[in-house]
């Protein structure tokens, strides 16, 4: 697979819109859409690394967005610099893995690794658990932005199907 294909990453967003694992499942599903909730949950807010939040340089990092300009750099590796020229980075791909190197942040700004996706590949909330640090493991489906979503950090998400 070219690297900067225009399938797997979006080289002027900086971030990647498909990752497709070896069973041919994808994991990212990003596409078009008009930026909001719900609705955008399925399309264009998906995306892998999503560095920056808000600010100046929102979206750089994420697909979609215009912030970013990226090369390949050798046969497994994509470098990514902001047009600001205020954040760079890094992805090494290996047969164990992909690695990404922080390079240049902006000082300022603070940054996030944030993956928006199809866990596994497919959204079966009727058989799949979910949770975070507070509520721990859970299987209902709240409606995105309810209350009912938990308000613990989100820094875990376990997608696993039950029967």
């Amino acid at each position: 697979m070219d690297l900067l294909d225009g399938r797997s990453s979006d080289g002027a967003g900086g971030g990647f819109s498909s990752i497709l694992d070896t069973y041919g499942l994808e994991w990212i599903g990003f596409k078009p859409g008009e930026g909001v909730v719900p609705g955008s949950a399925v399309a264009d807010f998906r995306g892998l690394p999503n560095l920056v939040f808000r600010g100046d340089d929102n979206g750089t990092g994420h697909p979609g967005f215009e912030n970013c300009v990226s090369e390949k750099t050798a046969p497994n590796q994509i470098q990514t610099k902001s047009k600001s020229g205020l954040w760079e980075w890094c992805w090494t791909f290996t047969k164990k893995g992909a690695w990404l190197e922080i390079i240049k942040t902006d000082p300022s700004r603070a940054y996030w690794f944030l993956y928006e996706g199809i866990p596994g590949g497919k959204f079966s909330p009727e058989k799949q658990f979910w949770g975070n640090n507070l509520d721990g493991q859970r299987k209902d489906s709240p409606h995105i932005g309810s209350p009912e979503t938990g308000k613990g950090n989100w820094d875990w998400a376990e997608m696993v199907e039950h029967p």
